[in-house]
């Protein structure tokens, strides 16, 4: 991270090809009054994108440790914002190993006193529409595994068939004992670390140093028909008053909730249909949460964490 020198000149951004830019076609940034410029991208630089993203998801899949990516998604940085100021870190908590790990880490990071956090624990409410009962009823069953392009009813770009397809991700069955092991897991990190509401709770004890942490840290809830929606709007709000981190879990294990349907939905109105099978490997690449921020364009940092697959379910 940047810092000033001792004359007081602030830092300068440099921006730098982001090598993940190819999966997502349209308008590339936001300037500080909202406008939106094109970006066109070659063909060569699409294919680069898609091989980029391969990596790393090879890498999520070999790795016999926590993974932590960062993305850095400000292509423009907000006026008034600089590199080295202090930063303020948004983490949507759904639940799940890789959600548990974003919010202990950043527990962690606001032991420094220049950090800051709001942690929103998030749930998917049932639509208010009696003819949406089908299509909830369909969305609420996390997905097991990753789909490929093709079975997901995105087409699949020439620039996709133009390089070999790489293998999905296939993740253990999940059952109804590892389902509740985790559901607990959930409720037992969160008020590890959120004030009881229950006066007679037994609070958790902690060191000096995360208490202290603790009082730089903001817990709340959000409940939402379409939460990937709303967390945007929250995000694009914080971004525009101070510089904004989200840490987010990749959630393609044991995942809480199904945002396939809304994560669609978002490519379809931020790119009108025209992002072909390039949204989809973004989507395996880093998860529907981390998507629904890029895809967005919210001005900030993005951090996307993924478990150990060797941490034992009940592990907070």
């Amino acid at each position: 991270m940047a810092s000033g020198d001792s004359h007081g000149v602030a830092p300068q951004a440099t921006h730098t090809s982001n090598p993940l830019a190819g999966l997502f076609a349209g308008p590339s940034s936001h300037g500080p009054t909202g406008g939106a410029h094109q970006t066109t991208l070659t063909r060569h630089e699409k294919i680069t994108s898609v091989a980029h993203a391969h990596f790393i998801r090879r890498l999520y899949a070999s790795a016999p440790a926590d993974v932590g990516l960062f993305v850095d998604n400000q292509a423009v940085q907000q006026q008034g914002h600089v590199l080295g100021s202090k930063a303020h870190l948004l983490v949507p908590f759904f639940g799940g190993p890789d959600d548990r790990l974003a919010l202990e880490f950043v527990v962690q990071l606001c032991e420094r006193p220049e950090v800051t956090a709001t942690i929103i624990r998030v749930t998917k409410e049932a639509l208010l529409s009696d003819s949406d009962a089908e299509g909830k009823a369909r969305i609420d069953l996390p997905e097991q595994a990753h789909l490929a392009g093709g079975e997901t009813g995105i087409p699949i770009t020439d620039t996709l068939h133009s390089m070999p397809r790489m293998a999905d991700t296939i993740y253990p069955n999940v059952t109804t004992q590892t389902r509740l092991a985790s559901d607990t897991a959930d409720n037992i990190c969160w008020f590890k670390y959120a004030p009881q509401e229950d006066p007679s709770a037994i609070a958790p004890q902690h060191t000096p140093q995360v208490r202290d942490a603790l009082t730089r840290v903001t817990f709340t809830s959000l409940g939402s028909p379409k939460p990937l929606h709303s967390l945007v709007e929250q995000a694009s709000e914080v971004a525009s008053e101070k510089r904004l981190i989200v840490v987010v879990g990749r959630g393609k294990r044991l995942a809480a909730e199904s945002h396939h349907d809304e994560m669609r939905t978002m490519l379809s109105e931020e790119h009108g249909g025209r992002h072909g099978g390039l949204g989809n490997e973004m989507r395996n690449t880093l998860g529907d949460v981390a998507t629904a921020f890029m895809v967005s364009r919210v001005s900030a940092g993005l951090l996307v964490m993924q478990a150990s697959a060797n941490t034992s379910t009940l592990d907070a």
